[in-house]
């Protein structure tokens, strides 16, 4: 080898140092090596403890020379006990204890090199843990006496022959006995585990088998008693109850789950012979003494079901206590068909489920429906008064009803939720017949005509059709043709007739109701015979695909009256009023009509009855009146189409008792409609009275404020009816005690509103302003009250009589023929005034005693002061 060849070699191999050198250096190293930790290679990198990888645990307990294995698998998720026999066993624990060795720490300070020194040369426990085919042990020995600070002597497998120590609390699940790692729950029947079925046999060959069928929705398989009812009854089995029973699946399954090992003490055997376990225990597979359960589940979607069945056998001996008295729990020995190991469960977790299996009338379903009230969107009621289809497209839509014979109307939602509610009221089976007896036939029952058939369907609605886009013509028109023909089209449709025929508005075509997904039903109620003496009522429920599932059961008859109510049970009680302010109004009660006007004034007046036209309406009862009408809802709707021979001796309705006709706008320009309601006597405890009106063909009750209401007097306080703006001119007639004679003062207003005295002439200082002041107060003069029968007063005390002393009031109005007057007489008490006025007839008032008594008899009132 040449001198340039060494050099190449010596080059490379120092190339190849440099490398190792580097990777050396950057790569990352594991932060356990040369740390405290026992097993360095079980943790991470990072110093992450992680025992997803670790494939078992095996433990070797030693003890008078005998030594004990006990090999835990990895099975997935869980754990399994392998050795000595196959057993289920709590996997958490198991993952703690796996954590607490993959966690382990030396402690620091000086120790032998002996292991004897610390009991290591025949250590008691052996932990050792798998992974990845590799075994990692620790032996454990001798502990220090300190409670606070012990700490238990050990040797790793890493380094088997250099003893350490190791905190004691820290590996504290290594001294458990076996059976604290044993799963104590036995067949798990609760929510969390999904069971899908459920099957309970007695020694005595009864049994009790129940499937899964939906959500909370299980059957009845053996004995085939059809739908179970999942809730039960809260009353049999709660406090107060006089015997505790299972009523419910529900609570079935949670009283299978509460059946289970409560201590560890109740571990009994493992590995036991067949002979021993037939005849000692009273578990033999297939056969056991008491009661067997097989629940099938699934804890995890996408995995094949579990299948466990739990053996109950004999009766166990009792425990005692230290004085050797015997404890009142008693136990039955029980084990799990898959295991060969006994345990015992307590009598009373088994009592109710050896019940319900005997007896398990309790557990059918008793409830007529089990639907969701927020899916049902489709009813329809067929009975005597025809067929009622209620509909809610949608949960923002209220329902809709529709008959054969009209569109559909707003249906009221308090009486179908009302409906709804009534049929699904838990527990409202009372039996349920046998339907092979022939006296439970259809004709028999009255199915062959039955008195009410309700069809439910849920989320039954199909999604309104999506319309489909005019789609454009791929081929366009030739832009040669002929210009002539598009004139002579353009033409023909310039020629329209100037004058118009009338016509009626076209009829609003019927509303069809929404379509169904399926004509199907989700379940169909029959309703059959009526039984009064025994107050029930035969109803057969069709339900299952095709409806092919039916089961005869009785109910109380307090649902007949819904179920033959007719279709005015489901229809709106708001009735149609109106929206628009209303021009006139005429009420007619006891024989007199009363006409209201409005006009073009902020005010209502009267113009009939003749003796009070002109009045100003009493505005506030008016209001009332027209209030009421405007929001009108029925109590009840009574019935539809009534025939005019009933009108009057049932409602009195014909004629009624109070008509208001409410003229508004109407919906053509310049023409206006007028809506009628009729009210008639009261019903029953006189808080409601018979109605109709003229927007629909139904008698109706409404409350009996609203008869009252329309009866309230409708003359208002104000004794005028004008505006203060209206009057031109205005004549005083003073009574001059000093003179015994009369004093006229008449004022006229000016342009631009001003006053001035015409007669007498010469009236001097006259103040204008107390003449405005006086228009203002008359225009707004209100009565404290309207005398009527005993209070009106005699000729001598009203003292109308100008040599009395009265005071004359004439007022000329604007665009008026006739002046409208005031007298105002003698004082009452010398707290009020006696007046009349040509508007009010004969009708005498009070008016307060302030300001006329400055101006009563003393025309320099209008003088300036």
């Amino acid at each position: 080898m040449n001198l340039k060849t060494t050099y190449i070699f010596f080059g490379i191999l120092v190339a190849v140092l440099l490398v190792v050198g580097l990777v050396q250096w950057f790569s990352p190293k594991n932060p356990a090596e040369g740390s405290d930790w026992v097993f360095p290679d079980l943790v991470g990198k990072k110093g992450e403890v992680d025992t997803k990888d670790v494939e078992s645990l095996r433990i070797e307990r030693t003890k008078n020379g005998k030594t004990e294995t006990y090999l835990f698998v990895r099975n997935g998720v869980t754990w399994e006990l392998k050795e000595p026999t196959a057993l289920r066993v709590e996997s958490g624990q198991v993952d703690s204890l796996v954590r607490q060795l993959v966690s382990a720490r030396r402690e620091k300070g000086d120790m032998s090199s002996n292991p004897a020194d610390y009991g290591l040369d025949a250590p008691p426990i052996v932990l050792t843990l798998t992974k990845d085919g590799r075994d990692y042990s620790l032996s454990m020995g001798n502990d220090s006496s300190s409670a606070s600070t012990a700490v238990v002597y050990a040797l790793s497998s890493v380094n088997p022959k250099k003893p350490i120590s190791i905190k004691k609390t820290s590996l504290d699940l290594s001294f458990k006995a076996i059976n604290e790692f044993r799963e104590k729950r036995l067949v798990e029947a609760g929510s969390f585990s999904q069971p899908s079925f459920v099957d309970l046999k007695d020694k005595q060959g009864a049994e009790l088998a129940l499937e899964k069928t939906g959500a909370n929705r299980w059957r009845l398989q053996k004995p085939d008693f059809g739908d179970a009812d999942y809730d039960g009854d809260p009353g049999a089995s709660g406090p107060g109850a006089p015997v505790l029973r299972i009523t419910g699946v529900h609570e079935l399954l949670n009283q299978i789950d509460a059946v289970k090992v409560e201590h560890e003490s109740d571990f009994i055997a493992e590995n036991v012979s067949n002979a021993d376990m037939d005849e000692k225990y009273g578990l033999a597979a297939g056969n056991p003494d008491r009661l067997s359960i097989t629940v099938k589940s699934e804890k995890e979607a996408g995995k094949n079901p579990v299948t466990r069945t739990l053996l109950i056998g004999k009766k166990a001996a009792p425990d005692k206590d230290d004085k050797g008295t015997e404890t009142k729990t008693e136990y039955y020995y029980a084990r799990l068909e898959s295991e060969n190991a006994v345990v015992r469960v307590p009598i009373k977790k088994v009592e109710q489920l050896l019940q319900v299996v005997q007896d398990p009338i309790d557990l059918r379903d008793h409830n007529l429906l089990s639907l969701q009230p927020s899916t049902v969107d489709v009813i329809d009621i067929q009975n005597g008064g025809g067929l009622v289809k209620l509909r809610k497209p949608s949960m923002f839509v209220d329902w809709k009803l529709y008959r054969d014979s009209d569109s559909g109307t707003d249906a009221d939602r308090e009486a179908v939720q009302q409906f709804l509610t009534a049929l699904l009221a838990k527990r409202q089976i009372k039996t349920w017949p046998d339907p092979k007896d022939p006296k439970n036939g259809d004709k028999e029952l009255d199915f062959d005509h039955p008195t009410a058939v309700i069809s439910l369907w849920e989320n039954g609605i199909a999604p309104p059709e999506k319309k489909e886009e005019n789609k454009e013509d791929d081929k366009k028109d030739d832009k040669k043709t002929e210009k002539k023909d598009d004139k002579k089209t353009e033409k023909k449709n310039e020629k329209k007739d100037d004058k118009k025929d009338e016509k009626k508005a076209p009829e609003k075509p019927k509303e069809e109701p929404p379509k169904l997904k399926s004509d199907k039903p989700a379940v169909r109620l029959v309703f059959g015979k009526r039984d009064k003496d025994k107050g029930i009522i035969y109803v057969r429920r069709e339900s299952g695909e095709d409806l092919k599932t039916t089961t005869l059961v009785t109910i109380p008859d307090t649902l007949y009256d819904k179920v033959t109510a007719g279709p005015l049970a489901y229809l709106s009680r708001k009735l149609p009023g109106f929206t628009e302010a209303p021009t006139r109004v005429t009420i007619t009660r006891g024989g007199q009509t009363f006409v209201l006007e409005k006009g073009d004034k902020s005010y209502w007046v009267i113009k009939e009855p003749k003796e009070l036209a002109g009045r100003r309406a009493n505005e506030e009862n008016l209001n009332l009146i027209l209030g009421d009408l405007r929001d009108l809802t029925a109590t009840r709707l009574v019935t539809e189409n009534p025939p005019d021979g009933d009108l009057h001796p049932l409602y009195d309705l014909k004629p009624p008792v109070v008509e208001v006709k409410v003229t508004v706008p109407g919906t053509e320009k310049d023409k206006t409609e007028e809506i009628v309601y009729q009210f008639g006597k009261e019903d029953g405890d006189k808080k409601v009275s018979f109605a109709k009106m003229s927007k629909n063909n139904l008698v109706f009750t409404v409350p009996k404020t609203v008869v009252d209401n329309a009866q309230k007097d409708l003359r208002d306080l104000a004794i005028f009816a004008f505006e203060a703006a209206e009057v031109r001119k205005l004549k005083l007639v003073f009574w001059l005690e000093a003179t015994a004679e009369p004093y006229t003062l008449e004022m006229e207003r000016k342009e631009g509103g001003l006053w001035s005295v015409s007669v007498p002439p010469g009236f001097m200082n006259f103040d204008d302003s107390k003449a405005e002041s006086f228009v203002r107060l008359v225009a707004g003069l209100k009565a404290e009250k309207t005398l009527t029968g005993a209070e009106v007063p005699k000729p001598e005390q009203a003292k109308f009589d100008p040599k009395a002393g009265a005071l004359l009031v004439e007022i000329t109005l604007a665009g008026r023929d006739k002046p409208v007057q005031l007298t105002v007489g003698g004082d009452v008490e010398k707290k009020s005034f006696y007046v009349k006025s040509s508007v009010s007839g004969d009708e005498v008032f009070l008016i307060p005693l302030a300001p006329f008594d400055q101006i009563k008899g003393k025309p320099s009132y209008f003088k300036k002061q």
